[in-house]
């Protein structure tokens, strides 16, 4: 038994020799594998001993996996926190936008008296073929106005 650099991953694996050749150059079979490899004898080394973590080793790797979700968690709060600001920069945007249409409709009831607004498109005053022609009427009298005033 022996230990051989495996070709593939470049890690050492154990192994057992099969044949030793005249040239210094041995073929292996690795433990638990089909493979075979001819390996200078000059590059095997002593069986590689597969050991039980120690104590400290399992806390270690306790104390890392206790990290990363650590970190994933403050990731996630962190997401959470930043898409909770973007609902309220949206939320603080739609009141600035009605507060400036609450703006608009009321400045424009106030400084018209006696003015209504009406859209020429549901006005039923004009008749449907004027309507295809407002603002392009040679004659403004014919054109659609888009404030009637009350008489």
């Amino acid at each position: 038994h022996c230990s051989a650099m495996y070709s593939q991953n470049s890690i050492y694996h154990n192994a057992v020799i099969k044949r030793v050749h005249g040239d210094g150059t041995c073929t292996v079979q690795y433990d638990g594998y089909d493979t075979l490899e001819r390996k200078e004898l000059s590059t095997l080394k002593p069986p590689l001993n597969r050991k039980k973590p120690t104590e400290a080793e399992i806390e270690a790797k306790k104390l890392k996996k206790a990290q990363a979700e650590l970190l994933r968690e403050k990731k996630k709060q962190k997401g959470e926190k930043w898409r909770q600001k973007q609902q309220e920069l949206e939320v603080q945007r739609e009141d600035e936008k009605h507060k400036w249409l609450n703006f608009k409709s009321k400045a424009i009831g106030k400084s018209k008296k006696g003015v209504t607004k009406m859209s020429i498109f549901q006005s039923s005053d004009i008749p449907v073929r004027q309507r295809s022609t407002v603002g392009t009427s040679k004659n403004p009298s014919s054109a659609a106005n888009r404030w009637n005033v009350k008489r």
